[in-house]
C-alpha cells in the first residue's frame, strides 16, 4: 500500500502547509471556537498560538515530530468495538505538563485515513482535537472541520456521550485504544518500503509513519461449548492490579484452552 496525501489525507506536511493558510482565516471567522481554542487548533496545525505561520524550517520540523499514525483493518475494527461511556471518559487520566510537552501517542498525535485526520494534544486536564475531512460537493473535495475540547477529571454522569457527535465517539476510540494498550507498531521511514508487495507499505510522504497493528493484545480461545461473542476488556495488571490495559478477547466457547495475549501482565 502506498501511503500518501492520496492514501491518507493529511499525513504529509505539503498538505498540512496549505490547508493552514486557508482554514485559520475560517477559524478565526467562527464564532463558535473561542479564544483558547483557536490557539490551540492553530498550533495543532502548525501556526503559532496567534496563528502566524512557522517559518519553513521550523513549521516542517515541528510537524515531522508529530507521531503520525495510520491503522490497519484489523486494528480499526478493534477500535470500533470500544464502547465510549462517560464512565470511560472520566478514566482517562490528566497528563503532566509542568515539563515540556513529549511527542507520545497518548498526549500528542496525529492520525490519518483515507479522507480525513484527527491531530489531539491532552494539556493537564484538557484534550484538544482538530479533525479535518473531506466531503464531495458535485464532484469536487471540500474540506470540512471541527474543534472542540473535553475537560478531564469530571464524574461519569458530566459526560454526556449519547449526545455527542459520531466523529467525537470515534476519536474517543481511537484514543483509548492508544492509551490503554501496548500496540505492535510498524515505523515506516520516509522513502522505505516494509514488508511484502501484497501487504507491504510505501511511504512516500517526508515524514517517518507509524503503522499501528493489533495482534500484540489477543487473547485467543478455543474450545468445544457454547459460544461467547468477541469483546474488548479493561485487564487489571501491575502491583496490587490497580492500572488497566485494553486487551481484545476472540470469540470463544466457555470450555477450553486459552493462548495469552503476546504481551505480559
Amino acid at each position: 500500500m502506498f501511503i500518501n496525501h492520496k492514501t491518507f489525507y493529511g499525513i504529509d506536511e505539503p498538505e498540512i502547509s496549505h490547508l493552514r493558510k486557508h482554514i485559520i482565516p475560517v477559524w478565526k471567522e467562527d464564532k463558535e471556537i473561542n479564544p483558547m481554542l483557536l490557539s490551540m487548533a492553530q498550533y495543532l496545525i502548525g501556526a503559532g498560538f496567534n496563528g502566524e505561520f512557522r517559518g519553513e524550517n521550523e513549521d516542517i520540523a515541528f510537524c515531522r515530530d508529530i507521531p503520525k499514525y495510520i491503522f490497519t483493518k484489523t486494528t480499526n475494527e478493534i477500535i470500533s468495538k470500544i464502547n465510549i461511556t462517560g464512565k470511560t471518559i472520566s478514566m482517562i487520566e490528566e497528563v503532566d505538563t509542568s515539563t515540556n510537552i513529549e511527542y507520545a501517542p497518548d498526549v500528542f498525535a496525529h492520525i490519518s485515513f483515507n479522507r480525513e485526520f484527527y491531530r489531539y494534544m491532552i494539556v493537564a486536564s484538557n484534550i484538544y482535537v482538530v479533525h479535518c475531512y473531506l466531503y464531495d460537493n458535485n464532484g469536487i473535495d471540500n474540506v470540512g472541520y471541527s474543534v472542540w475540547h473535553i475537560g478531564l477529571g469530571g464524574k461519569p454522569e458530566d459526560y454526556k456521550v449519547e449526545n455527542w457527535e459520531p466523529y467525537c465517539i470515534r476519536f474517543l476510540q481511537i484514543l483509548m485504544f492508544l492509551k490503554y494498550t501496548e500496540p505492535e507498531v510498524k515505523v515506516i521511514p520516509s522513502g522505505k518500503k516494509v514488508g511484502t508487495k501484497k501487504n507491504g507499505y510505501y511511504n512516500l510522504t517526508r515524514n517517518d509513519v507509524q503503522v499501528v497493528d493489533s495482534s500484540w493484545n489477543t487473547t485467543v480461545v478455543r474450545s468445544e461449548g457454547f459460544s461467547v461473542d468477541g469483546h474488548l476488556r479493561l485487564q487489571p495488571f501491575g502491583e496490587g492490579r490497580k492500572k488497566r490495559k485494553l486487551i481484545w478477547i476472540e470469540p470463544f466457547a466457555k470450555s477450553g484452552y486459552v493462548r495469552n495475549a503476546k504481551s505480559t501482565i
